[in-house]
């Protein structure tokens, strides 16, 4: 997909939904991948994510905003 053209918003809620049994929901594990980066994003529940970098400096653009989130 272009960037910016992922409603990641509603596709977070729709993983949400399905932990919390709600409808409508997403049944199965979703992956975005940043191909540029690369990264790769994977929200498990309603709690957290993970993300996946192939090394640590591929996430220092992130540390500014999200420092207290990242764990090396």
């Amino acid at each position: 997909l272009p960037p910016r053209s992922l409603d990641y918003r509603s596709l977070f809620e729709l993983i949400a939904s399905s932990e919390l049994d709600r409808s409508p929901s997403i049944g199965g594990s979703v992956y975005i991948l940043n191909a540029s980066a690369p990264l790769i994003f994977h929200m498990y529940d309603d709690r957290g994510a993970i993300l996946v970098a192939s090394n640590e400096s591929a996430l220092n653009h992130l540390r500014p905003r999200f420092a207290d989130l990242i764990i090396p």
